[in-house]
């Protein structure tokens, strides 16, 4: 209703003649109208603009004024990282100078971000198959989800010299850190848990003071004291000579997930012992030690003292501390069985040995923990603990027909499973996805495995009646594993 139809509504009710031939129409609406009619738009229109629900009226400027108002600001998105590969079929003398710009087909644009020069003597040492090659770390100058370029990806280069030189340009691993800036909604629903005290007291508190430091955590998990999934204040004690559960202290335990997880591989010695420690803050041949919260080990090879990587062993077992799981309190233990690395006439003696070992894990798990442990937001006399999503990886093959790669549909599997938030996991929501990007027939029966933390294998397939759903609990996240799933067209 604009101002005319409202000011004729109100003297209707007062019984006034409002008719366009009337007088009051003459001599008083029209002047009324004209006069008063731009006031009265220009305080609807801040009020519309006070209404922070209706986001598609809000402004890049109104985001901002409101977030002040709750000592917050928008997030600007973040820029993407990563490592360009430069390909020579000779060593040759390379200098790529700071600001050189690297753009893809498509014509984002990549800056190195510190000069890197190597010299021909230098490049004999880095060759992957019949190339030689440089590596140049670089960060996008634009921001968004849409800079984390997948493996692959083809450059050009700004320099006509390395342009001339370099065979081909391209990423070996995929970009990682483009966040898209905050929309209306999220900053409102960010503004709301804001409200709540700034102390990490509840779980509203917890999700504002993570994530406003934290802008890669996707997802939050608490559990707190008492709950039916709290393990860590259980004690059994006597009473009156029965041992009885009591549960003691005010522990939380805070699930966190980010957008991306990272694989190492990293060097240990067994010090002649089968059971090696191995986690956080756990030492390594070469480097000072580790420090990323280990969440899965993939593989364990043998290392020779030549540094030659032997096939993988098939008998070993990775273990942490009970209910410390995937935490900086994680006390983990790589224990080899092995028999060609182990001493039969003592249990826990082995030969010495290096063992090259891969896991899946997350390098920003003990930084929330420091954050939980500035005593300024630390909750008084409680017992908080970052950890990190139970991890449950999806083994098998997926075959399809029809026109789209296998590259776009791995890819897509990646995105479905990145974009699943939990809760019921159905072969039948897979299925669709494939015929929606393009799949014409999906081969039955599809036989996966779902394999779990502690190693338990579950059966995820289209043969057995109730096993094509797998439904995940609160605090455990599906990844695909990294080398035992694939779908490929046939």
């Amino acid at each position: 209703m604009n101002f005319e139809e409202k000011t004729k509504r109100e003297l209707e009710l007062m019984g006034v003649d409002t008719s366009p031939t009337s007088i009051v129409h003459d001599l008083f609406i029209r002047k009324h109208v004209d006069l008063i009619s731009p006031i009265f738009e220009k305080v609807e229109s801040y009020l519309e603009r006070m209404d922070f629900t209706d986001y598609d009226k809000v402004s890049p400027e109104d985001m901002r004024r409101w977030a002040g108002n709750f000592l917050l600001a928008p997030r600007e998105g973040e820029k993407s990282r990563g490592v360009i590969r430069l390909y020579f079929g000779n060593p040759v003398n390379i200098t790529v100078r700071e600001g050189t710009i690297f753009t893809t087909l498509t014509g984002l644009r990549f800056k190195n971000q510190a000069q890197v020069k190597v010299d021909a003597d230098e490049m004999v040492s880095y060759t992957t198959g019949i190339y030689y090659y440089v590596d140049v770390d670089v960060v996008s100058e634009g921001v968004g989800e849409t800079q984390n370029l997948e493996a692959g990806t083809s450059f050009t280069c700004s320099d006509p010299t390395i342009a001339s030189m370099a065979l081909r340009i391209e990423n070996t691993v995929k970009f990682q850190g483009g966040e898209d800036p905050e929309t209306p909604q999220e900053l409102y629903n960010r503004l709301r848990h804001s409200l709540a005290v700034r102390s990490l007291a509840n779980d509203p508190s917890i999700q504002t003071v993570i994530r406003d430091a934290f802008p890669a955590v996707t997802k939050i998990y608490t559990v707190p004291t008492g709950s039916e999934e709290m393990f860590r204040d259980r004690l059994m004690v006597d009473i009156n000579g029965s041992p009885t559960e009591v549960r003691v202290g005010n522990k939380t335990d805070i699930y966190v997930a980010t957008s991306h997880t990272i694989s190492r591989t990293v060097t240990v010695y067994n010090q002649e012992k089968r059971k090696i420690p191995f986690g956080y803050n756990c030492p390594t041949f070469v480097q000072e030690g580790i420090k990323d919260v280990v969440f899965k080990v993939l593989n364990v090879y043998p290392v020779d003292s030549s540094g030659t990587t032997g096939i993988p062993l098939t008998e070993w077992r990775y273990q942490q501390k009970l209910h410390h799981e995937n935490s900086i309190y994680q006390d983990g233990y790589l224990i080899i069985n092995d028999e060609n690395y182990i001493y039969s006439e003592e249990e826990d003696a082995a030969p010495p040995f290096y063992f090259a070992v891969e896991y899946i894990g997350s390098d920003i798990i003990a930084d929330i923990q420091a954050l939980i442990h500035d005593p300024s937001k630390r909750m008084p006399v409680g017992d908080q603990l970052i950890k990190g999503f139970s991890l449950t990886l999806l083994r098998g093959t997926i075959v399809y027909s029809g026109d789209v790669s296998e590259a776009v549909a791995n890819q897509a599997m990646i995105k479905f499973i990145e974009e699943f938030e939990g809760g019921t996991l159905e072969l039948s929501d897979i299925i669709g996805m494939l015929r929606d990007i393009g799949a014409t027939r999906v081969v039955l029966p599809i036989e996966l495995l779902l394999e779990k933390a502690n190693g338990d294998l579950v059966p995820l397939n289209t043969k057995e009646e109730g096993h094509d759903v797998y439904n995940f609990g609160p605090s455990e996240m599906c990844l695909l594993h990294p080398y035992l799933f694939a779908i490929v067209n046939m």
